[in-house]
Parts: C-alpha cells; structure tokens; sequence
C-alpha cells in the first residue's frame, strides 16, 4: 500500500498540471461592460433558439407537405399504370375480334 501512495505522489510531482486563475476586475466601468456583454450575448442566445424553433416547425410542414405530395404522387402513377394496362387489354382485344371478323 505504500508503495502505490509513494508512486501517486511521484507521478503528482512529476506530471504538469494547469491551475486556471479568473481575473475578477475591480473598476465599476468593466464590471458594467461585462454585464452588458452578458446581457447582449444572452438576447442573441435567446433569439438564435426562437429562429432554431421556427426553421425547425417549417422544416416539419415542409416535410408534412412532401409526404403528402409523394402519396398523391403513387396514387396517381397507379391510376395512370392502371388506366394503362387497360388501354392495352382494349387494344389487344380490339385487335384479335378484328381479325377474327376479317
């Protein structure tokens, strides 16, 4: 057991380690600057969201929307490939009784 609290300290005695200091001014005038700072830095923060929130909802009807228009789009292509199909079976038909009257 000493010997790990020995190696503990040895590499907390060898091995870099960071302090971080904050500078706390003490004139009137910076502190108000900061506050300020603070204050604007919070409003842009707030209205970035609002805009994030608003881009996302449209994003949503425009993805509602796309999906609507993709069903009414399969709808439609079935219709027309079955309006298709049966163009082609009147043709067929057409065509055998003419040459089964001929």
């Amino acid at each position: 057991m000493k010997r790990y609290i020995i190696i503990a300290m040895m590499l907390a005695t060898l091995l870099p380690a960071k302090s971080f200091a904050f500078v706390i001014p003490k004139d009137l005038p910076t502190i108000e600057a900061l506050i300020a700072l603070h204050k604007a830095v919070k409003k842009d923060e707030d209205q970035a969201l609002k805009r994030v929130a608003t881009s996302f909802g449209e994003q949503s009807l425009v993805a509602k929307g796309a999906i609507k228009f993709n069903d009414v789009r399969t709808t439609l292509d079935t219709k027309l490939d079955n309006a298709h199909s049966y163009l082609v079976l009147a043709g067929a038909i057409s065509s055998t009784a003419t040459r089964s009257i001929s």
